[in-house]
């Protein structure tokens, strides 16, 4: 990021010079995003086809045109990463993309252990659920289940999912979830966790059965900082620095104790029955569902890499 990028303080603007598709074809790979509608930012282009302009006076009609450049240039970006993975991992025949190993032709109701619930047969049966019928609002805290949540709930309305994004902020999604619920008295509202983030936040618990509030908070459980742990799996030759969490913490007794309905699941058969059980509670409930510590996310990109790098498991079993 520029060391100055406010347009109060003159900071600089970044503008294409050439906008032809094929001359941008490196646009994956830099960085690139619209701010606030105030200002450009953009990483380098090897093809040189970004300049850095400092401007001392931005009038109003420049900045609209800059905002529709900024605006230009991020879809053009999602474009062609889109039409990377188009490329890689082929079309579904409603529009969504067939990621190899995820798609509807995958047996979701295996896992790597029989004996733990599978994080894509949870998230489906929470679309399946008696009342959400695919109409929840879902929200996520930070890490593995936060993609899935996107890759495998599928969503039917704008503004149902909220995340951070790639914020990282680890402890959004249960305050997030109170407010959703508050704002959507009408609306079954399910914040997705991990047993990571919900240890940043769980005392808010006590907030939600205060709020008295029927919201859903469903941790998946797999005693590690999973999204951490996959990246020293694939990359750091499995040596796992502070990311293993065994230990005692019961969370079904912390959620009891705040005074709030709590379940455990540990079976893929128990997955449904304990949704049914809590959206038909009026009132908050948390279900700790417990998964695999070595369930991944994919398709994923290696550090220092472009999309066009992207993999799956798939390429690592070749």
């Amino acid at each position: 990021m520029h060391p100055r990028t406010s347009l109060q303080n003159h900071g600089p603007l970044v503008f294409l010079r050439q906008t032809r598709a094929n001359q941008v074809q490196g646009l994956g790979k830099g960085q690139l995003g619209l701010l606030a509608g105030f200002h450009i930012l953009a990483g380098h282009h090897p093809g040189g086809n970004f300049v850095v302009a400092q401007e001392d006076h931005i009038g109003h009609a420049d900045l609209i045109r800059i905002v529709h450049l900024g605006l230009e240039l991020l879809l053009l970006g999602i474009k062609l990463d889109a039409d990377i993975l188009r490329a890689k991992f082929g079309r579904k025949a409603d529009g969504g993309f067939q990621i190899v190993g995820h798609g509807d032709d995958h047996d979701i109701s295996r896992g790597h252990n029989a004996v733990f619930v599978q994080h894509a047969l949870l998230v489906q049966h929470i679309e399946q659920a008696r009342q959400t019928n695919g109409d929840a609002i879902m929200v996520t805290e930070v890490g593995q289940h936060q993609m899935w949540a996107a890759q495998y709930y599928k969503y039917k309305q704008p503004r149902t999912l909220l995340t951070s994004g790639g914020l990282g902020t680890m402890g959004y999604g249960l305050g997030a979830a109170i407010g959703a619920q508050i704002a959507n008295p009408d609306k079954q509202v399910i914040n997705i966790a991990g047993d990571g983030c919900f240890r940043m936040n769980m005392n808010e618990i006590a907030t939600a059965v205060r709020c008295g509030k029927p919201l859903i908070e469903i941790v998946l459980n797999n005693h590690v900082l999973g999204m951490v742990r996959q990246w020293q799996t694939l990359f750091y030759g499995e040596r796992y620095s502070a990311t293993v969490l065994h230990d005692k913490v019961d969370f079904c007794k912390v959620a009891e104790g705040l005074g709030c309905k709590a379940i455990r699941v540990t079976k893929k058969e128990e997955v449904m029955p304990a949704l049914q059980e809590a959206v038909d509670y009026h009132g908050p409930v948390v279900i700790e569902c417990i998964i695999d510590d070595d369930d991944k996310v994919f398709p994923m990109v290696a550090p220092g890499s472009s999309i066009a790098e992207v993999f799956d498991e798939a390429d690592i079993n070749k």
